[in-house]
C-alpha cells in the first residue's frame, strides 16, 4: 500500500498492518490510521525520574509543608497525545485512569524531535490506543509528552501527583492537609479563650481567693480536655480540606 509522508510529501510503501513508519526521503516518523495520518514527535524531557523527588520536596517546601514526604512509587512515561497543527491543546491518545491529572496539560513549546527510541532516556513509551478524530483540512500530529506519575505519602496518607517532565510543573487533585497549621490554629484559639475566661474571672469577683480558685479550675479543665478538643478540630479541618486543589 502506498502512503504519502506528512513532512515532505514523498511516497512511502507500507505493509498492511503498518501504523508507524519512517520516511526514507526525509527520515520523518509518520503515523498512519484509516482516517488520518501525521508526524510523530517526542518532546525532549528536561527532568528525569531521578529528579522527581527533588522537584516534589521543593514544591512542598515553598507551600510551607514541614512534614516528611515519602515517595512510594514513580513512573516516567512518554505519554501519547494528538495535537492539531498550531494548537496548544493536547488530546490523550490512550484511555487512562489518570485522565483527571493530565486534563490540564497544554503544549507550551519545547524541542520536538522526530520519534526515535534512542531519545527516550529513562522514560518508557506508551503507544496510542485511540485513533484521532477525523478533522477535515487540519493536520494532526502525535506527540509523546514526558510525564512522571508519582505516588507519595505525607503524614501517613497516600496521594497521587503528576510532574510535567518538560516544565517541571506539578499537577494534583488533592492538596495534603498541613496538620502543623491546624495545630497552630487550635492552640491560638484555646489560648484566646483561656485568656478571656481568666480576665472575666479575676474582675467578676471581689474575693481574690474565689477568683484564683476559678482561674485554676478553668486552666485545669481546658488544658485537661484540650487533646480531645484538638482532635475534634483537626478531624473537622481535615475532612473539609479533602476537596482542596493543588495549584
Amino acid at each position: 500500500m502506498l502512503a504519502r509522508c506528512s513532512h515532505c510529501g514523498g511516497e512511502i510503501r507500507t505493509e498492511t498492518d503498518d501504523v508507524f513508519i519512517t520516511c526514507e526521503y526525509c527520515r520523518a516518523s509518520v503515523f498512519i490510521f484509516p482516517l488520518s495520518s501525521g508526524l510523530r514527535y517526542i518532546l525532549r524531557p528536561v527532568a528525569d525520574s531521578q529528579k522527581a523527588e527533588l522537584i516534589i520536596k521543593n514544591f512542598f517546601l515553598k507551600k510551607g509543608y514541614t512534614g516528611e514526604i515519602h515517595i512510594a512509587e514513580k513512573d516516567a512515561v512518554l505519554f501519547p497525545f494528538y495535537r492539531e497543527e498550531n494548537q496548544n491543546q493536547l488530546i490523550p491518545a490512550i484511555k487512562d485512569s489518570n485522565f483527571n491529572l493530565i486534563s490540564g496539560l497544554r503544549f507550551k513549546g519545547g524541542e520536538l524531535v522526530f520519534y526515535d527510541e534512542a531519545k527516550t532516556g529513562d522514560y518508557r513509551i506508551l503507544e496510542p490506543e485511540i485513533e484521532p478524530d477525523e478533522i477535515k483540512d487540519r493536520k494532526v500530529n502525535l506527540i509523546y509528552y514526558p510525564l512522571i506519575f508519582v505516588t507519595y505519602k505525607y503524614l501517613g496518607q497516600e496521594y497521587r501527583l503528576l510532574i510535567d517532565g518538560f516544565s517541571e510543573e506539578i499537577y494534583a487533585d488533592i492538596l495534603p492537609v498541613q496538620r502543623d497549621t491546624v495545630r497552630e490554629k487550635a492552640y491560638i484559639y484555646v489560648f484566646i479563650i483561656t485568656a478571656f475566661l481568666l480576665f472575666i474571672e479575676f474582675f467578676a469577683f471581689e474575693s481574690f481567693l474565689v477568683s484564683f480558685i476559678l482561674a485554676i479550675s478553668t486552666l485545669l479543665v481546658i488544658w485537661f480536655f484540650f487533646p480531645s478538643i484538638f482532635r475534634l478540630i483537626e478531624d473537622i479541618y481535615v475532612s473539609e480540606d479533602q476537596n482542596s486543589k493543588m495549584s
